[in-house]
Parts: structure tokens; C-alpha cells; sequence
């Protein structure tokens, strides 16, 4: 059996983070050959490692939790702390607010026997049916894993909770990023390096987890204009790059877009949801824009302040005249817990 290190960033969602310990309890792969490692981003409090148990879950009873806190530093240094501390041939992440299948780790390692060198990602799907948000933001998903991903043994991109892959081909690519300081970027980026060495990325939609991401307006908005700028600095990168996509976002937006709503609106109950979600789908494309736009407008100014810097790429560190991915992440780590549940 193969040695797993399943990675877990976390910040200020306790009991979201204890339901995804419970679920990865309950898996069908052997827990003495596993390992969690929970990656606390600075949560006030503290994530407590004896407050992850579930005793009632006994078959559980070998499964190794490591916690480890951070000065918070964003979900993908958190990331890429867990891999520096892991044990295992292989990692995977899962965020806290997903809850994995029984067969979802099973299925992951199988698919990876097959494709040894490929970063292999699930199925995240949307738990939280009676919140709009939450809906929408599965539409706006499947919108762009039906455009990027028409063949699951070789996509583009598939987001950072649910995938496996090599610790070391991780740390050779350099792992994400952390100049993305909030979610929203770091994943593409990295699946842009991944591909641009050659490395295949399969998606294993039998590899299942449940996403419960409770959303309200506020937080819905500031999502997406978060990604929006992401998606400027992560254009920026691409735009520079050697290595090009054989990918049109004009296509995806005039072509693949609606097309895929509407598909996607057969599915959905009354005329009323489809209205409201087609309001949120127009104030995401509007709030995304923003970001990318006010990105744009920042760029330009560091630029005229620092022009060098329109010429150091490689990471969205250079572009924002910051570390980006330092190697330092060990500076980053307070403290380190271990616990057996």
C-alpha cells in the first residue's frame, strides 16, 4: 500500500473542519496508511488536535491527524507548508468545507496507479441546495469544466479540493504560488505550470466530495472579485509564457457560456431559481470584471513605479514586487500537534 499525506488548509471554520475529519474517517483506503495533516492559517482560536476526534467512528481508531499553525499566510502557502511536512509518496488536498466520499480516496489512488505521473483531481459538488449562492457557484464551475475539460484523461484545469498527485513532482514544479494570499488563482496558475512541463492532469469524477460552501451576497460578491483579479495576475503570467493553451475565453464566453446554462437550467426546479440564478450569473460576470480590471489598473501603476518589473513574471510574486513562492514556508509555522483518532 502506498503511504498518503491528505492536506487540509484551514482558517476559522472548526466545525466545517471536524465534519471533513469525520468523513475522511469513514474511508474505504486503509487508515494506518494515511495520514492528515491539518494546516491551521492562523485561526483565532487555535485549532485544537484533541477536539478532531470522533470516537463513535472505531474504524477509524489509527488514523494519524498532525496539526500544524501558521502565521496566516493564504490557503496556498498553507498548502504548500502540509507538503513540506508530509510523509507520504503522494499528496492530496481537500478543503475544509468538503465532506469525501467513502470510495473518494480509493478511487483517487487507483486512477493514480494508472497515470502515475498525473495530477489527478475528483468531483466537488455543490451540498448547500437551498442556497442560491452556492448553486450558482456550481453552475459557474460546470460552465468551465464543460469548456476546459471535454476529455477527463487530459484537461486543463480542475480546482485545488480534490486532488492527488506526487510529493515530489509538487516540490520540483515548486508547489503553488503564495503570492496568491487569498483563494482564487493559485490553482490555475499551477495547473498551467503542471501542464506547461508536460504532465497530464486527469480528472476521476468518481472520486466524490461533497462541498459545502455557505455563501451570502457579501461574500458571494467579494468571491468573485477576488478571482477576477487573479485572473488578470494569472493572465499576465500566460501572456508572457512560452508555453501556450489551446484555449479561446471569447469562445467560452459567447459560445460555451450560455450553452451550457442552458443545458444546465433543465435541471433546475422553477422558473423562479433560474431567474435569480441567471441575475447572480450576470453580477458575477460583472464583479469578476471589476477585479480584473482593478487589478489592471494596479499593475499599471507598480509598473510605472518599478518598470523592471514588467519583465520578472514567473510568479505572482514578481508581478507584485513580492516573495511569491519564497521557499521559505517553514518560517511560516508556529507550532505542531500530533494526534491518533
Amino acid at each position: 500500500m502506498i503511504w498518503v499525506s491528505i492536506i487540509i488548509p484551514t482558517y476559522n471554520r472548526p466545525e466545517a473542519l471536524r465534519n471533513c475529519i469525520r468523513a475522511l474517517q469513514r474511508q474505504t483506503y486503509a487508515s494506518e496508511d494515511f495520514e492528515v495533516l491539518v494546516v491551521d492559517d492562523g485561526s483565532t482560536p487555535p485549532v485544537d488536535a484533541a477536539k478532531l476526534t470522533d470516537h463513535e467512528c472505531t474504524s477509524a481508531s489509527n488514523m494519524h491527524v498532525r496539526v500544524i499553525r501558521q502565521v496566516n499566510a493564504g490557503p496556498a502557502a498553507a498548502r504548500n507548508v502540509g507538503v513540506q511536512k508530509a510523509r507520504g509518496e503522494l499528496v492530496v488536498f481537500i478543503d475544509d468545507d468538503c465532506l469525501a466520499e467513502e470510495g473518494w480516496l480509493e478511487k483517487l489512488i487507483e486512477t493514480h496507479q494508472q497515470y502515475p505521473q498525473a495530477l489527478v483531481g475528483g468531483e466537488c459538488l455543490n451540498d448547500v441546495h437551498d442556497n442560491i449562492f452556492s448553486v450558482t457557484n456550481q453552475v459557474i464551475l460546470n460552465c468551465i469544466y464543460d469548456f476546459h475539460n471535454p476529455n477527463p484523461q487530459d484537461v486543463l484545469f480542475l480546482a485545488s479540493n480534490n486532488w492527488l498527485c506526487r510529493r515530489d513532482m509538487f516540490l520540483d514544479l515548486g508547489g503553488f504560488d503564495d503570492g496568491f494570499r487569498q483563494a482564487g488563482g493559485e490553482d490555475w496558475e499551477f495547473c498551467f505550470r503542471w501542464r506547461s512541463k508536460g504532465y497530464r492532469i486527469v480528472w476521476q469524477r468518481e472520486a466524490r466530495a461533497k462541498h459545502l460552501h455557505h455563501q451570502d451576497l457579501s461574500r458571494f460578491l467579494n468571491m468573485h472579485y477576488r478571482y477576477g483579479q487573479g485572473a488578470f495576475l494569472f493572465r499576465q503570467i500566460v501572456r508572457r509564457s512560452e508555453f501556450k493553451e489551446n484555449s479561446n475565453d471569447r469562445d467560452f464566453y459567447t459560445r460555451e457560456l450560455p450553452l451550457s446554462v442552458l443545458r444546465q437550467f433543465r435541471h433546475l426546479p422553477g422558473w423562479g431559481q433560474r431567474a435569480k440564478i441567471l441575475l447572480l450569473l450576470i453580477t458575477w460576470r460583472t464583479f469578476d470584471t471589476l477585479g480584473y480590471i482593478r487589478e489592471g489598473i494596479r499593475s499599471i501603476r507598480r509598473n510605472r513605479r518599478s518598470p523592471t518589473s514588467q519583465q520578472e513574471t514567473h510568479s505572482i510574486g514578481s508581478l507584485l514586487n513580492t516573495p511569491g513562492m519564497s521557499g521559505e514556508s517553514e518560517g511560516l509555522i508556529a507550532a505542531e500537534k500530533s494526534v491518533r483518532i
